[in-house]
């Protein structure tokens, strides 16, 4: 689990200066670079895909450790969309490039009056996610294998 704090600037009015979310973050990085994460099957859940969508350096350092660390899933939502990081944004694309293994769900739950239900199963083979809308249809439909 990471903490990805606000997308805004902590001087932001909106929190009134009682916040202090870019420290979090880089505490965040600080710790996960010391770390030593085992395993076979990792996924990092994350509010916001770019875990510090402020301060871009702080982000490239989280996701450095995601890849070092053989991620292959990171799920988020922060966006209300539902969707796979598919190179919509420029900043998209570069992560893209820079961790072709690691898969990136956006799970947004709602966006107007549609409302999106979604599972993802786990098992040895890799990762099925399936979502819905409030109208029943299948939004995606899609199995990703742990090595590709």
């Amino acid at each position: 689990m990471l903490d990805s704090g606000e997308d805004k600037p902590d001087s932001h009015i909106e929190y009134g200066s009682l916040d202090d979310y870019a420290l979090n973050r880089v505490e965040m990085a600080d710790q996960l670079e010391k770390a030593h994460p085992s395993g076979s099957f990792l996924i990092a859940l994350s509010h916001a895909w770019q875990v510090s969508e402020p301060e871009k350096e702080i982000s490239e350092r989280i996701w450095n450790c995601l890849d070092n660390y053989g991620v292959r899933f990171v799920i988020s939502g922060h966006t209300h969309e539902n969707r796979f990081l598919d190179g919509q944004t420029d900043w998209e694309k570069e992560y893209l490039e820079k961790y072709p293994g690691i898969v990136t769900y956006i799970d947004g739950g709602h966006s107007g009056k549609t409302y999106i239900a979604s599972s993802i199963t786990l098992s040895p083979e890799g990762a099925y996610f399936e979502s819905y809308d409030n109208s029943g249809n299948k939004i995606i439909d899609k199995k990703i294998g742990w090595n590709g």
